[in-house]
């Protein structure tokens, strides 16, 4: 479950503070804890920059695209937001449940506020997974870097090969 903004906020600041961040946010990797979910592949977190400096903010998943929620295609609208709140309800219970999510290789995003960036769950035995990798594994996102969209692609999505054109 999502922690609220206010909760979040007072959780980041109470981890910056106790001195929680690690060392390899020295070199591009960012703890961040899940405020909630904009879309299966765009969370708003709270991200922790440096000790003490913290920000909540969108971070986007870098090299995917999933089936969209808020605006599906208008020829499968209710197949595509089916497979929407799947793929939101898998990326969820993937972060809520990680021990440790962080994002690394961040850079700025086409829209304003929020940033793009390969996201890590890291289980409680110190695995780390792509939530990329996960997403498309379980056929709920594709490849996508940047580009015009193929807005039916979701209409047929399932059979088509891992890495296809969304």
């Amino acid at each position: 479950m999502a922690l609220s903004k206010k909760a979040a906020r007072r959780a980041a600041l109470a981890a910056a503070v106790a001195g929680s961040m690690t060392v390899e946010a020295e070199f591009n990797r960012y703890d961040m804890t899940l405020v909630r979910l904009v879309d299966s592949d765009t969370y708003r977190a709270v991200v922790r920059l440096w000790p003490g400096l913290v920000q909540t903010i969108d971070v986007r998943v870098d090299g995917i695209d999933t089936p969209e929620k808020f605006r599906p295609s208008p020829k499968c609208r209710t197949r595509e937001r089916a497979l929407a709140n799947r793929a939101a309800a898998l990326a969820e219970t993937a972060l809520n449940d990680a021990s440790r999510v962080y994002v690394t290789g961040v850079g700025l995003g086409k829209y304003a506020g929020r940033v793009v960036g390969d996201v890590i769950l890291v289980d409680s035995s110190g695995r780390e997974t792509r939530i990329a990798g996960m997403l498309m594994a379980a056929g709920l996102a594709v490849k996508y870097h940047g580009g015009k969209k193929d807005r039916d692609y979701w209409c047929d999505a399932p059979g088509k090969p891992e890495g296809g054109k969304p």
